[in-house]
């Protein structure tokens, strides 16, 4: 089988737990470099991954002709400048979310990636939550009819939020959660025909948005995407209504609770729902309802990675559309302009999306 090499810039929480512990268990793929600022203040942290070279010299990583694709796993303002520098030293590059801050740095890379026959994507590893791969599977049986609404919670109970001088958009929940939970809406249905916003800074005023809620008009379906810091009592992660009756998704995802308990890919039972936390699908035929529990679909982030080699190696079409990483990202820019947070219609229409569908 042949190798996808791959190195990273940056050595912290991203990396460590979204990235490195589904990589350890995947034939294929090995991690051989990493960049981070200082070996010295991670020494006790790398000592864990003595098969992985630790060095501060970006060029030991982008010199590297076996390293095929650069991770870029690092705070959110960074990221354009290093997948910038990875593509021109021939790297293909993943990049942790948010890919880029605006639209024209996303289509920046994208155009850099194309004319140097790369490839370069964001780690929207959330496509591969268990809890939307449920309800993609619900709404792909057919069994709720024309699906007319949806609505997606990503929320906290973190109250106390200190002020963070100096700090801008890109770190707000927005770009931060939304970038998921926009791109999921994305994954299911594609561009928005119109977008309304509603953002907010409810614990600390003078910092980014810890509260938003963006719906996104699909044709006759709705889908509002929702995150707030304050709720002590958690929404339904997903909810879906349609023609024919609705489906109820409670619980989030367990990898990231499992990851944080250092429980790691690989063990058994990692991710897994039980039988009280399945989704419920209620269903109507005339005024006859009918209920089930539906199994959870498995949840796996590492199927980011699965893609990628499968791209990169073999030439499989990328798990995201270049039309899909712009949309992500246009959606949220959008949020900041002077016509939110009234809708944007016609968005398919903007003129930033034009030769793109």
């Amino acid at each position: 089988m042949k190798e996808l090499v791959v190195g990273f810039y940056g050595f912290g929480k991203s990396a460590q737990r979204y990235h490195l512990p589904y990589l350890a268990i995947r034939e294929g793929i090995r991690v051989k470099t990493i960049v981070l600022p200082s070996i010295k203040k991670r020494a006790e942290e790398i000592k864990a991954y003595p098969d992985i070279i630790f060095t501060e010299d970006e060029l030991v990583m982008l010199e590297d002709p076996e390293i095929d694709m650069v991770v870029v796993a690092t705070p959110s303002d960074t990221h354009f400048c290093m997948a910038t520098r990875a593509l021109h030293s021939g790297k293909h590059v993943l990049v942790d979310k948010p890919f880029c801050s605006s639209f024209d740095e996303a289509w920046t890379l994208l155009e850099l990636a194309k004319e140097k026959g790369l490839v370069a994507m964001p780690f929207q590893n959330r496509r591969f939550d268990s809890d939307i791969l449920t309800a993609k599977s619900v709404i792909e049986s057919g069994k709720l009819g024309e699906i007319v609404e949806i609505e997606s919670h990503f929320d906290y109970y973190r109250p106390h939020e200190d002020y963070r001088p100096g700090t801008w958009y890109i770190d707000g929940a927005l770009f931060g959660l939304g970038i998921h939970t926009v791109d999921q809406m994305t994954m299911l249905f594609g561009i928005p025909d119109s977008v309304i916003y509603e953002r907010r800074s409810l614990r600390e005023e003078r910092n980014p948005e810890d509260s938003f809620e963006i719906t996104l008009y699909y044709g006759k379906i709705k889908a509002v995407v929702k995150t707030s810091h304050l709720v002590g009592i958690p929404y339904p992660r997903l909810t879906l209504h349609g023609t024919k009756g609705s489906f109820v998704k409670q619980e989030i995802d367990r990898q990231e609770r499992f990851l944080k308990e250092y429980i790691m890919p690989g063990s058994e039972g990692f991710g897994e729902d039980s039988l009280e936390d399945f989704g419920i699908l209620r269903t109507y035929e005339g005024e006859n309802a009918a209920e089930e529990r539906v199994p959870t679909v498995e949840g796996d982030y590492g199927r980011v990675y699965d893609h990628m080699r499968e791209t990169i190696l073999h030439g499989a079409k990328p798990y995201l559309t270049r039309q899909e990483i712009l949309t992500d990202i246009l959606i949220l820019e959008k949020a900041f302009s002077e016509e939110a947070p009234f809708v944007i219609k016609a968005f398919r229409r903007l003129p930033e999306m034009a030769g793109i569908i």
